[in-house]
């Protein structure tokens, strides 16, 4: 506890000059100057003031247990909880820079705001950090690299998120109880830039973690990570084995917002392994649980439409693709009002007009965002199908060439 600082701000905030500390003996050059106050100054300092040092430890014992348990929930990610203890600690502000506790607490802030999505308050609080990083210690050193790799997940930012994390896992073994969330939040990077068996080795890691610490929700995400990268790597028994536990434990834990990201992952799954039927139901159930309001919706409605052409229920899938292009103009989705639109003209117009829209509008369209990747590669794989067709071989090895060569 620097005393002398809290000291010297309450002093500064209660406007108490000289004149009246004279009246104590005491005096601020006295209070500036002293290495170290004796036991009798220090109460006396703190008298004017208006504390003593027992309130003086009670707040520090407040503090040491909010700490505590700002740490707990946001490993274990109980937000509403976080919230509340985020909020308290607020209380401490003015007090909480001269203790041994300012660097972790605001530490958790940041961590606290990546969790609750209060992107607003991450810039200043990233800010705040760097200038408090000189006097931090090499735990909190490793935390703030962490969730300074967090930050650059949220902006997207993959590759260079990627070096933190990695040179982070080169470097350490203990990450202060936060490893299984640290492991996760790797396998999720590793995902992201398709680095499936590393993705997968990661999450298996944090799962044992999880585990260890009873960590219930923080499983639950692992096991949805880990699903989605089986399926990436055509480990398709060990997928639908992993889906199988999310969807129990999602039921168990009452986590009804997982419950659609569930549906619609188990039916992409489906729809890999051709099993197009039972993937249709699950899309479905998963329409049923989005709200139309999400983005997910579009999202699924689309993968709807592409299950029920493989089905042969052309009627159906044209309903699909019109619903879907009407939310998407009413959205202003323009990726989306393009995928339809293809779609649409497939299903019921010439397929040479329905091709030359594919191939003139929405293929280049795909190609300028990085993001539409997996879109470009379904529709060079329906060109080069077409051009085969044709046997414009020429032209469809310029599709394939796109497809395989590209990326």
């Amino acid at each position: 506890m620097n005393y002398k600082g809290y000291i010297l701000y309450e002093l500064d905030h209660q406007k108490i000059n000289d004149k009246i500390l004279e009246k104590q003996n005491l005096s601020i050059d006295r209070l500036k100057s002293v290495e170290e106050l004796s036991a009798k100054e220090l109460k006396a300092y703190l008298k004017v003031i208006g504390l003593t040092q027992a309130m003086i430890d009670q707040k520090l014992n407040h503090l040491d247990n909010l700490i505590a348990q700002f740490t707990k929930h946001v490993i274990y990610i109980n937000v509403e909880k976080a919230d509340f203890v985020y909020y308290e600690i607020a209380t401490y502000d003015e007090f909480l820079p001269y203790t041994e506790y300012y660097h972790m607490a605001e530490l958790l802030k940041l961590r606290y705001f990546i969790s609750a999505r209060k992107n607003e308050y991450i810039t200043s609080s990233v800010k705040k950090l760097k200038k408090l990083k000189p006097h931090f210690s090499s735990s909190e050193e490793i935390l703030f690299e962490y969730f300074l790799g967090m930050v650059e997940m949220m902006q997207s930012n993959f590759i260079n998120a990627n070096e933190r994390f990695e040179n982070l896992a080169r470097t350490y073994t203990t990450f202060i109880g936060f490893e299984a969330e640290f492991y996760y939040h790797l396998s999720l990077i590793k995902t992201n830039l398709e680095e499936q068996s590393r993705a997968i080795y990661y999450g298996k890691k944090a799962l044992e973690y999880a585990s260890a610490q009873y960590n219930f929700k923080r499983i639950l995400l692992i096991q949805m990570g880990l699903a989605v990268n089986f399926s990436n790597a055509h480990i398709y028994e060990d997928a639908a084995e992993c889906y199988d536990h999310v969807l129990r434990n999602a039921e168990m834990l009452d986590q009804k917002d997982m419950i659609p990201y569930i549906y619609h992952n188990m039916a992409d799954l489906h729809y890999k392994t051709q099993n197009y039927s039972v993937a249709l139901a699950y899309f479905k159930i998963a329409q049923q649980h989005f709200s139309q309001n999400d983005m997910y919706y579009v999202n699924c409605l689309f993968n709807i439409g592409l299950t029920e052409i493989e089905l042969k229920k052309h009627g159906d899938a044209l309903n699909t693709f019109e619903e879907l292009y009407q939310i998407a103009k009413e959205k202003r989705l323009e990726n989306f009002q393009l995928y339809s639109s293809y779609y649409l003209m497939s299903l019921s117009g010439p397929e040479q007009e329905a091709m030359d829209y594919l191939e003139n509008e929405v293929l280049p369209f795909t190609k300028s965002l990085p993001e539409e990747k997996y879109m470009e590669d379904l529709f060079s794989q329906l060109l080069v199908r077409y051009y085969r067709k044709l046997k414009k071989f020429d032209k469809a090895f310029q599709f394939i060439s796109d497809y395989k060569y590209t990326h």
